[in-house]
């Protein structure tokens, strides 16, 4: 599911999509703090949170040095 990139109402979107005992699975480099995570859904789903960063480098846009 492609909803949104780099915003944390998708991850809370995600998270209130999913299904009892689902996983929620994110994928990006992501900085900065978060407000309104809903852990209690998290909890009460009985979900499971995964995660792995890839580093900005990689896939950010290079600056031309002309």
């Amino acid at each position: 599911m492609r909803l949104q990139t780099d915003r944390p109402t998708t991850v809370r979107e995600a998270i209130y999509a999913c299904r009892k005992g689902g996983t929620v699975f994110t994928l990006g480099v992501f900085a900065g703090l978060v407000d309104k995570f809903p852990l209690g859904a998290v909890m009460n789903k009985a979900l499971t949170l995964r995660e792995h960063s890839n580093t900005g480098t990689a896939t950010s846009p290079r600056s031309s040095s002309a």
